[in-house]
Parts: C-alpha cells; sequence; structure tokens
C-alpha cells in the first residue's frame, strides 16, 4: 500500500470504550412494547391482587362461619 501526492500522513487513535460502533452494535436490542400491552399487562396485575384479597376475605369468613 503506498500513498499517492501525500508527503507523509499523521493520524491520531484514540479508544472510547463503550461508545465504539462495534460495542454499541454489538448491545442487545431493546424489547419493544405497545402502550396496549403495557395497559392489559397492568390489568392484569391488578385482577390478581382482587382475586388474592378476596380470596383471602373468603377463606377468613369461611373459616370463621
Amino acid at each position: 500500500m503506498t500513498l499517492r501526492n501525500t508527503p507523509g500522513v499523521v493520524g491520531c487513535v484514540i479508544y472510547t470504550g463503550h461508545d465504539t460502533k462495534i460495542q454499541m452494535n454489538n448491545a442487545k436490542a431493546k424489547y419493544k412494547s405497545s402502550k396496549i400491552m403495557k395497559k392489559t399487562n397492568l390489568q392484569v396485575i391488578y385482577i390478581f391482587i382482587a382475586d388474592m384479597l378476596i380470596s383471602a376475605i373468603s377463606a377468613a369468613f369461611g373459616a370463621y362461619w
């Protein structure tokens, strides 16, 4: 490999760690979720909590009766 029309070259290489292009492309893709999916997941959690509360109240009432 030769340089043409140039007597010399000056260069500087800087290591930037995790900000290099290779490191940034090597990261795993973020999981994308829609607003509807987030709302549905939250509603499932609310239903689970409500079900646990109703079950606990029913069990306490059944034990008392």
